[in-house]
């Protein structure tokens, strides 16, 4: 089904409209970047060649002869993607799990090709713009999240951020209505818990999620915690393409990577301002993270007008 707009808040997730058997990973409203079909079914092991595997053999990406994606997981087989046809088969299990598969490898295996960028980083809303925050594994991105929800920002993704390239200033779309931080540390005030896994549980904030997608203000570059004061730091152009480039997603054959990203991610760091910050390494750390954007957001605006 070609998309269409719609300012109905339809089923989905990072700008892809999600019809056939109904799973719980999201609103869109707006024109959608594409449209998927969802289906539950056996998926059969893979026969083709493996493009990648995840940490421990915790996973693996295979292709098929014909094209489709097949993700492994511990227990075998989890997920098939069918790119021209716009399917996406979820095996049986547990019903977050297989929420997470659609959200995180589903949907962005389709998006590759399209006029996107995807990062791993969380975004977030505040006065309508949107703030990109980009970060490595552990670096508090989710957490930085998590505060600035109790401070009245409005969520908009964890995790992985899905921009469109196609209007003049790029905007997000919204991804999954959780976030998910490590076991032990606490989710946003008054919300409840939507899923755990193995390591990490997953917070329910749909109450004050976006649908829509937002233009994006800034690109936060968020470091690991360090020093006893924040540090601010407009990145040059070049800086901001590097480090973008760093946290670009790409499923597909590793080979084409490159040749892929450079256009998304040039487009995104001469458009959007971008901010190098850390936090302090000390006790609640996160408390007046809001504060720290701001003086951010002022960097940024400062930076963008010399």
């Amino acid at each position: 089904m070609p998309p269409t707009a719609d300012d109905v808040n339809w089923p989905g997730v990072h700008g892809v409209r999600l019809t056939g058997e109904p799973i719980a990973v999201g609103y869109g409203s707006g024109t959608p970047l594409t449209s998927a079909e969802v289906r539950f079914g056996v998926v059969a092991a893979p026969d083709g060649d493996r493009l990648w595997s995840q940490p421990g053999e915790a996973g693996a990406l295979f292709r098929r002869p014909d094209g489709r994606f097949v993700l492994t997981g511990p227990t075998g087989p989890q997920l098939e993607v069918d790119v021209p046809e716009a399917t996406i088969t979820v095996a049986p299990g547990k019903d977050a799990v297989q929420r997470q598969l659609v959200a995180s490898f589903g949907v962005p295996l389709l998006l590759h090709g399209l006029d996107v960028l995807m990062v791993h980083g969380s975004a977030c809303v505040y006065g309508g713009e949107a703030v990109v925050v980009c970060a490595d594994s552990g670096s508090g991105k989710s957490s930085v999240l998590v505060r600035l929800v109790d401070e009245g920002w409005q969520s908009v993704s964890e995790d992985l951020c899905v921009i469109d390239l196609r209007p003049a200033r790029p905007q997000v779309w919204p991804g999954p209505p959780w976030v998910r931080v490590h076991h032990g540390e606490p989710g946003p005030v008054g919300v409840d818990q939507a899923f755990t896994s193995a390591d990490k549980d997953a917070w329910d904030v749909s109450a004050t999620h976006a649908t829509a997608p937002t233009a994006v203000a800034r690109v936060v570059l968020l470091d690991a915690p360090g020093g006893e004061s924040p540090v601010i730091e407009p990145l040059p152009h070049a800086d901001a393409l590097r480090v973008l480039a760093r946290h670009a997603v790409w499923l597909h054959e590793p080979a084409d990577r490159g040749r892929h990203l450079f256009g998304p991610v040039a487009k995104v760091a001469s458009s959007v301002p971008a901010v190098r910050v850390r936090l302090p390494r000390r006790a609640g750390w996160r408390d007046g993270v809001a504060a720290v954007l701001a003086s951010a957001a002022s960097a940024a605006s400062a930076a963008s007008t010399t």
